[in-house]
């Protein structure tokens, strides 16, 4: 379990300057980039929502509203998310033996083999950074291609996505994308961190990298012209490229050479009498013009000091002007030779612009989204959502019918048609999680903020969460249960302010109301028993139906707040652990407590882990793991965690069996089956916070905003 929220993706004009090159690693022969076809899925179904307002106002309701809806809800009493089964394309090989990602595919759900899939967001949960689409007849048609973090691609239609991600690539970042239509097909070419080149042809993608540039930079924009074939990309150092795609293949020659060293960050242009007329924009206020000759020169030299994020080139009611957006709110304007500012209605960020006539339309961070008409901008669907948008595309139908698409964090996808922007991403909840446990792979329970609790009921695909109502607004740390061999799991949560949550019968009732406030962190529910940890060395325990506050072992009183819990057996042969801060572990038998491992490590412990006290599993902060073996602890390895500089967050022990499963930073998830730990490949990079075991097959992962992966 993790207490704390970890901070998520920070806004497009952030992309570049908050990414550390690791010039240590080659990316320019990577053969597994685009390699792993994670999955095909349908859009969800939601059938109601209400808000964690309106729940704040009656303890009686039973679900908050997510941020993300589905296009169709209806009126039951909460949230139901049914799980969508996800069939990986056959003519991608799983074992990285091709350098192309097919995608497409519009086979509907399907039995599959076993492996991870995204049960909240759907489609999927990575930032995305990249859009660019393929008009249809109607919005329901529109074939959109978008990118984001960690090299994922998704694909398809507001009815159905295909998610695509390399796990060889989890430090190449897609940061932009464009493309066009040759009769009737789309090509489109995508770029990104380390001079990421991926280019749509024949349905599939395929890596060029590093074709354009030198593959240690980051291509962070590009822009297809009005010549079939023909693109411009941009990027840090002032780097600017014409590139031309011949068949599947592309060809770049530089551009700008001198001109500017500010990072450029959006490129656009529209059509000319003689050659495209471009813009791009970037660091400092740069803004630079390829001319009909083909020369690019500075415009608007230190009008202003922002960074700019995107840029747009006039067409229709709005031909001759430019439009260049970037932090703070700033938008200045091109018209008649001369640049001047205008003044939106926001001092967000803004990332990305897209016009059609005489409309413009702007989005940014915190959900920023406005719309542009007569000259005068508009916050538009305020409250919406709250994630970070980066990139925009749009179509205009003709007859004022206009459909404008936004992306973001989290997985996030708007649509905006008949002037009302909606939700076509969805969630279980927005809320971040912070625990899951797993009675059975047909029942799990997660706990997260503002005393979210949520229900998994059915199996695999069959299964669905809803929101379970209860009296508690805190936020819940941790969740656990105990599984008897007849009736139903005894389920236990705890959280701020002292909580402790009980599962009776088909309510959840406050117990431990006396034993203080202190913030509690980890819950073990034995046949007979309960023990609770939190700050400051509290240790709790309920033995024979009663509450009792445990004094610890002999000598100084333990302050170190403590995570994790964990026991086994009943009545004198029941023993139990509990770890936290500065690597102290507590043991607990029919003879009292005792401190064990000493000074062995100092990095905090936040899970315990195992079947049995013989090799039993302690896992912590900077890859900490650490084992008892013959009544002792030593030091461990757990490589996957060393490899990727994460730490362990959350473990988990499959029932009847010797599988272990430790979540942790940076996306890690790995796996003990009784030799050593091996590293699954995981969906997505974000900081997972809990992991909870249904079945050796059935292995639940939850994290912030309400991130939702399952095995099975």
């Amino acid at each position: 379990m993790s207490t704390k929220d970890p901070t998520l993706g920070l806004h497009l004009g952030e992309k570049v300057r908050n990414v550390a090159l690791d010039r240590r690693r080659s990316v320019a022969n990577d053969p597994n980039m685009l390699t792993d076809n994670i999955s095909y899925l349908r859009q969800a179904r939601i059938t109601s929502v209400q808000n964690a307002r309106q729940r704040r106002w009656s303890l009686r309701t039973a679900s908050y509203r997510a941020l993300l809806l589905a296009t169709v809800f209806g009126a039951s009493a909460c949230w139901e998310v049914p799980v969508n089964e996800l069939v990986p394309d056959g003519s991608v090989s799983p074992d990285g033996s091709s350098t192309d990602m097919a995608t497409g595919g519009d086979g509907g759900p399907g039995p599959g083999p076993t492996g991870w899939r995204w049960e909240s967001p759907i489609p999927q949960g990575n930032n995305l950074r990249a859009l660019w689409g393929s008009a249809g007849k109607s919005s329901d048609q529109d074939d959109l291609f978008m990118g984001g973090e960690a090299g994922t691609l998704v694909t398809g239609r507001s009815t159905g996505w295909k998610v695509q991600r390399s796990p060889s690539s989890a430090s190449r970042t897609i940061l932009a994308m464009s493309g066009y239509v040759d009769n009737g097909v789309p090509q489109a070419l995508a770029v990104g961190m380390y001079d990421l080149s991926l280019l749509y042809t024949n349905n599939q993608w395929s890596d060029q990298t590093p074709y354009i540039g030198t593959g240690d930079g980051q291509l962070t924009g590009v822009w297809a012209s009005p010549t079939p074939g023909e693109f411009f990309a941009v990027g840090t150092t002032g780097r600017v490229y014409k590139v031309t795609k011949n068949g599947s293949k592309l060809s770049f020659g530089p551009e700008a050479s001198g001109v500017t060293t500010d990072s450029l960050f959006a490129v656009s242009g529209v059509a000319g009498a003689s050659a495209p007329d471009v813009y791009a924009v970037g660091a400092n206020g740069r803004i630079l013009h390829r001319g009909l000759d083909g020369k690019w020169t500075i415009e608007a030299n230190g009008m202003a000091a922002q960074q700019l994020n995107a840029v747009w080139v006039g067409t229709g009611a709005l031909a001759g002007d430019v439009f260049a957006a970037g932090d703070g709110g700033l938008i200045m304007r091109k018209t008649g030779g001369s640049w001047s500012f205008e003044r939106p209605p926001t001092t967000a960020n803004l990332t990305a612009l897209w016009g059609a006539g005489d409309e413009l339309f702007a989005v940014g961070a915190k959900g920023t989204l406005m719309r542009r008409k007569a000259g005068a901008w508009q916050v538009e669907a305020n409250g919406l959502t709250s994630e970070l948008l980066s990139a925009m595309w749009g179509v205009d139908r003709g007859g004022g019918s206009i459909t404008v698409y936004a992306v973001g964090n989290l997985g996030t996808i708007l649509r905006r048609e008949r002037d009302t922007w909606s939700q076509v991403s969805s969630r279980v909840t927005s809320a971040s999680l912070s625990s899951v446990w797993a009675a059975s792979p047909a029942e799990a329970y997660a706990v997260g903020s503002d005393g979210l609790i949520i229900k998994r009921t059915g199996a695999g695909a069959q299964g669905s969460w809803k929101i379970v109502p209860n009296q508690s607004l805190v936020t819940l740390n941790a969740v656990s249960g105990y599984i008897p061999s007849a009736g139903e799991a005894d389920v236990w949560a705890v959280g701020a302010e002292g909580t402790i949550l009980h599962q009776a019968g088909s309510v959840w009732v406050v117990e431990g109301g006396v034993l203080g406030v202190a913030e509690l962190t980890g819950v073990w529910v034995g046949a007979d028993s309960v023990f609770v940890v939190g700050r400051g060395g509290r240790i709790y325990s309920k033995l024979q139906g009663n509450w009792n506050i445990e004094q610890g072992p002999m000598g100084p009183p333990i302050t170190d707040d403590l995570f994790a819990a964990w026991g086994i057996g009943s009545s004198d042969s029941r023993v139990v652990y509990v770890a936290g801060a500065k690597g102290v572990i507590l043991r607990r038998d029919k003879n009292g407590w005792t401190q064990e491992a000493s000074g062995l490590t100092s990095e905090t412990i936040v899970s315990i882990v195992g079947a049995t006290e013989e090799g039993l599993s302690a896992v912590g902060n900077k890859g900490t793991i650490l084992k008892r073996i013959a009544g002792k602890w030593t030091s461990a390895m757990a490589r996957p965690l060393v490899q990727s500089g994460a730490s362990g967050v959350a473990a988990c022990s499959v029932p009847k069996s010797t599988d272990l499963w430790v979540v942790g930073t940076q996306g890690v998830i790995m796996r003990n089956s009784g030799a050593d730990w091996s590293q699954e490949t995981s969906l997505t990079n974000q900081p997972f916070t809990g992991v909870g075991c249904g079945s050796t097959t059935d292995i639940f992962v939850v994290g912030p905003s309400g991130l939702i992966l399952h095995k099975y």
